[in-house]
């Protein structure tokens, strides 16, 4: 759980309700992190320096996206040293889903890979999930939260208040009332 130091921590609670919260010496990663009891749908692969799939770091910042689409980069890490069948690599199905909807792609290598996905039409915040499974059936997820059209208003504002200002200097700027008023 990143705490703002690019470091791990470790949240403890104890039976009488005390939370705790151990800092640690270990860089933050998305594939070091247990952020609940089951990751997933079989909780019993091993993820750190192995095999994953995870959100790029300026990609899980907590942001407003506004508009129809928006990118959103990850990355497949595959570190077997056999991949697949006969050590060819493996195949890789990945799927974006943001609230009701979601995109579905195969990937054939790992990497870093950017997708252009659809936002939900209404305001909202929602968590964004990549889910990966490998030609084993083995699953891997990782998600975001985001908000999507919650501050629209604020281009609304300038938009119905320009015109007003834009008057408001051209009639006081003016020396010549007369000429510009009608008698």
């Amino acid at each position: 759980m990143p705490q703002g130091n690019g470091k791990m921590h470790l949240l403890v609670t104890t039976m009488n309700g005390n939370v705790i919260c151990l800092g640690t010496d270990v860089e933050y990663h998305p594939l070091n992190a247990w952020p609940s009891r089951e990751i997933g749908n079989n909780n019993v692969e091993m993820r750190d320096g192995c095999q994953g799939i995870f959100v790029l770091e300026q990609y899980r910042h907590h942001h407003d996206n506004s508009g129809a689409t928006m990118m959103l980069g990850f990355e497949i890490v595959d570190k077997r040293p056999f991949k697949g069948l006969g050590g060819r690599g493996g195949k890789y199905k990945v799927r974006i889903s943001v609230g009701a909807t979601s995109i579905t792609k195969e990937y054939t290598s790992p990497g870093q890979y950017l997708e252009e996905v659809p936002c939900p039409a209404r305001r909202q915040y929602s968590s964004v999930f990549v889910e990966m499974t490998n030609e084993h059936g083995q699953h891997f997820e990782d998600h975001v939260s985001m908000s999507f059209n919650m501050h629209f208003y604020r281009t609304l504002k300038w938009i119905l208040l320009t015109p007003f200002i834009a008057m408001s200097v051209v009639l006081v700027f003016i020396k010549d009332m007369q000429s510009v008023l009608p008698i």
